[in-house]
């Protein structure tokens, strides 16, 4: 079993914008918290509504290694079809945009000539979170003209849905990372508006493997909209990280077909 470490990271994802935002996390963390950064006050088990650099510090440093690992397995799954011809990304709940910025280093290393969206939505409740995802985001993306939006919205009411439609008529991805299992969010909702969308649409949902019960909800939702389930993995403590903690996750990937246009 691969030890999941910053190393990994650099090897795996070959992604600057990642070990960038990684590294000042590591090196920003207060004081005592090092070895245990997720009892650090606020963010309540990777829950937590985060306001400040202290806070998101100690969340990567806790939480993200294991994020861009389960997102690095979910998108092996990922259909070729979502970006074949141009596609924007909404990332739901984004945090510092980490499921972004692994999606954007997926395609650099595995498909480069198609690995540049048309535009990306962040929508997450902390504006410090949003800042610090949309620097990084832009990292990534550096030299290319490619509009990034971040957007405070709150997941939790269906007011925010105009800022949640796509930007384009290119596909979508869209990303769910440890994000469908927070209580606050309404799966209702999001499911109507992708199902709404006149896009194609392509769902990334992964979280832990505890999150089961929540994801099954989300896609039966998804399901009841006419999305097909491409794929679905519960997988329990498969990897490890470098303090010995193991960990699986619950992967869902779907596809909801572009709606026809009215006659």
């Amino acid at each position: 079993m691969p030890i999941i470490t910053n190393s990994w990271l650099k090897k795996t994802t070959g992604s600057r914008a990642l070990e960038e935002l990684f590294a000042m996390a590591a090196d920003n963390i207060p004081t005592g918290y090092a070895k245990y950064p997720w009892t650090y006050p606020g963010i309540n088990h990777g829950k937590g509504i985060l306001e400040n650099d202290a806070q998101l510090n100690c969340y990567i440093h806790a939480y993200g290694l294991m994020h861009v690992c389960k997102l690095w397995k979910a998108l092996e799954y990922l259909p070729l079809d979502a970006v074949c011809n141009g596609f924007e990304i909404i990332d739901w709940g984004c945090g510092q945009g980490l499921a972004t910025l692994t999606l954007l280093a997926w395609l650099k290393k595995y498909f480069p000539e198609r690995s540049i969206p048309q535009c990306v939505t962040l929508l997450d409740l902390s504006s410090a979170a949003l800042n610090r995802a949309q620097y990084f985001v832009g990292r990534s993306l550096l030299g290319n003209k490619v509009d990034i939006d971040a957007i405070p919205v709150d997941l939790s009411q269906g007011t925010y849905a105009r800022d949640a439609y796509p930007r384009s008529s290119k596909p979508v991805v869209h990303l769910f990372s440890n994000i469908i299992d927070v209580p606050r969010i309404c799966h209702t909702a999001i499911a109507q508006v992708i199902a709404e969308s006149k896009n194609q649409s392509f769902v990334v949902c992964v979280g832990h493997h505890a999150t089961a019960n929540d994801a099954a909800h989300f896609r039966w939702l998804l399901g009841n909209h006419h999305a097909e389930l491409l794929h679905h993995e519960n997988i329990q403590y498969k990897e490890q990280l470098s303090n010995g903690k193991l960990f699986g996750w619950d992967i869902t990937i779907m596809q909801h077909a572009r709606m026809a246009k009215a006659a």
